[in-house]
């Protein structure tokens, strides 16, 4: 009896053992989907003075370590993965180009992504040509093609579908199959779910702002990555309940995104910017199908060596260097100058043309004055190369970034930078912000304004909008993707600037962190703005007096992007990442102002000592 009474009890012991097990939560487990996008057949590392990272060979390397580390990983790339076009720096030709991309696709296929979206960019050198690369996982869930709508990737314990958005630019290459995203997403987000996913994986040709329209009205998608071109640096955000970041440009850096999920639901989430430094090596097999170069812009650089490819983009491609004679650079630059990176340029260029003979002037020396005046000049620094420059080793690797001018070659503003705007009257303790409504811009870059200005009240902070007026059409403005809503989002920010201007930052950060339609509403309450009376004035002529008065700056400097900045109306610079506080204090004042702030913050603390 005592034996059967200790084994009900040992059952009983059991059974609640078992009962406490099945009630526990379950374990959270880890997702990583690794992404890249804007590659534009990217073969080798860039050869930049700062961070020359990038490259096929050490993406692999790369791929096989994370494989490695967790079979719980999942690879993609957003769009753009071929060579051509105005975005791929190193473009030279239709067969240079093809070849390229040849060895690149080749490299993709080795490297074993799950999924690669087909945008507008993938028709490059048409269908046919595309067509060759059935053995590729492309997919797009609104074109007609050889592709899948969608993959899933079935994990074990959890499934993740891949979806993909083709941009519009598609039927502009002739090429037909394309259906408007809106009507097709939901229904294939429904499939994926019906077919099990947990997890939703939204790769995106679109813009920004089609994107948070998208998932604002379609949900169940948990992560989007935007591979379109030139859509600033890769922060995570929030939009319509999903995770949203854009990708790095010639996939210089890997972003990893870790989800850490616990009964189907994501808990946690992690974004790393992987460097593909030279510290990773690179993978054997990937890099014995890529030639050493196909241009002299491929070989690394060697200080006082021409750099030469012989035989580009063959097997037996080799670079060459060959010892060339000195270079002169003629600079001219203001006196004072915040914001001029000179020794910055010097240094990259000494890495391709070695030790220069430099000469620097002012630019109210009567040199400076005449070389300005003839050449037109509007912007500072300027660096040129004597007109013999053209017999030089290095002409035929520099000549894409040189202007002929009278008796000189000028650096192309574009490729060596500006920031002092000439014959322009300053004005002191000016600084103007100018920025769109998208994705570059976010809102801890607000949130540092908002600090500077409080901190430095005698600094006069003046708001900007990233648009211009429509010649043909009076009253009207234009933006760089013509996006109706981004426009209206720009006369709401000008009215409220111009009605609560005390106002405008604390509405800004509250807006660009919740940027959906429905929630202007909520930010106009909580930044205490009348939101009837910025209504009134967006359609009134108060509102569109306020629109031009914040678009002049944007149209005198013919400002292309933002987040853009300019100091006492003087000198101009931009930003991709969001500086900190000390770090834009520095641009802003230049170094000797800032030693100064922080002196003062010293004797502030001695004194409270």
């Amino acid at each position: 009896m005592k034996d059967h009474a200790k084994k009900i009890i040992l059952f009983s012991l059991l059974a609640g053992i078992c009962f406490f097990n099945l009630e526990a939560p379950a374990l959270a487990k880890e997702v990583k989907i690794v992404f890249t996008g804007q590659s534009y057949a990217m073969l080798y590392p860039c050869q930049c003075p700062h961070e020359p990272d990038g490259g096929v060979a050490r993406r692999a390397a790369m791929f096989k370590k994370l494989r490695s580390g967790t079979p719980d990983v999942v690879f993609v790339e957003a769009g753009s993965s071929l060579a051509s076009g105005q975005q791929d720096q190193y473009s030279q030709n239709y067969e240079a180009d093809i070849r390229r991309t040849e060895v690149y696709l080749k490299a993709l296929s080795l490297i074993g992504y799950d999924a690669l979206l087909v945008s507008s960019q993938e028709y490059s050198f048409g269908n046919e040509f595309l067509s060759r690369y059935k053995n590729l996982p492309f997919i797009s869930s609104n074109m007609d093609g050889f592709y899948r709508p969608y993959v899933i990737k079935d994990l074990g314990w959890i499934k993740v579908g891949i979806l993909g958005l083709t941009d519009e630019l598609v039927t502009a290459r002739g090429i037909s199959g394309w259906q408007v995203p809106s009507a097709l997403l939901a229904q294939r987000v429904a499939e994926l779910k019906k077919s099990g996913a947990g997890i939703i994986i939204l790769l995106s040709g679109l813009t920004p702002q089609e994107d948070r329209d998208l998932t604002e009205s379609v949900k169940g998608i948990d992560v989007v990555i935007n591979g379109s071109p030139s859509y600033g640096t890769v922060n995570l955000v929030e939009a319509g309940g999903a995770l949203y970041f854009t990708t790095w440009w010639q996939a210089r850096k890997l972003g990893v995104l870790t989800l850490e999920v616990s009964d189907g639901v994501v808990t946690n989430k992690k974004l790393e910017a992987v460097r593909l430094s030279r510290d990773i090596g690179g993978d054997e097999a990937v890099g014995s199908i890529v030639p050493q170069c196909f241009s002299s812009m491929d070989c690394e650089r060697m200080p006082a060596f021409v750099t030469k490819c012989v035989n580009p983009g063959q097997q037996e491609a080799s670079c060459v260097f060959i010892k060339p004679g000195r270079v002169s650079l003629t600079v001219i630059t203001p006196r004072v100058c915040r914001t001029c990176r000179v020794d910055d340029l010097l240094k990259s260029l000494e890495s391709g043309l070695g030790e220069m003979f430099v000469r620097r002037i002012f630019e109210d020396e009567p040199e400076a004055r005449s070389i300005i005046k003839e050449s037109g000049i509007k912007m500072l620094p300027a660096y040129l190369f004597p007109i013999d420059f053209e017999r030089s080793e290095f002409f035929p690797s520099f000549k894409h970034i040189l202007d002929k001018g009278a008796g000189f070659y000028l650096i192309k503003p574009e490729n060596s930078g500006v920031s002092y705007i000439l014959d322009r009257e300053r004005t002191p303790k000016t600084l103007d912000v100018v920025f769109g409504f998208d994705a570059a811009t976010s809102p801890e870059l607000f949130g540092m304004l908002k600090v500077f200005s409080e901190k430095h009240k005698d600094v006069d902070v003046r708001i900007n909008l990233l648009a211009v007026p429509d010649k043909d059409n009076a009253g009207q403005f234009l933006i760089r993707e013509a996006d109706e809503s981004e426009l209206e989002e720009l006369r709401h920010i000008a009215c409220i600037d111009s009605l609560y201007p005390k106002n405008t930052l604390d509405y800004l950060i509250c807006r660009f962190k919740q940027n959906g339609p429905g929630l202007r509403e909520t930010c106009l309450a909580a930044s205490k703005i009348n939101a009837a009376k910025i209504k009134s004035c967006v359609v009134s002529p108060q509102g569109q007096k306020s629109m031009t008065g914040h678009t002049r700056l944007t149209e005198e400097l013919r400002i292309a992007s933002g987040p853009t900045f300019v100091i006492d109306n003087s000198e101009i610079f931009s930003v991709i990442n969001v500086p900190s506080l000390e770090e834009f204090e520095r641009v802003v004042f230049g170094q000797d102002k800032k030693e100064k702030i922080k002196e003062r913050g010293n004797d502030e603390d001695t004194k409270t000592k």
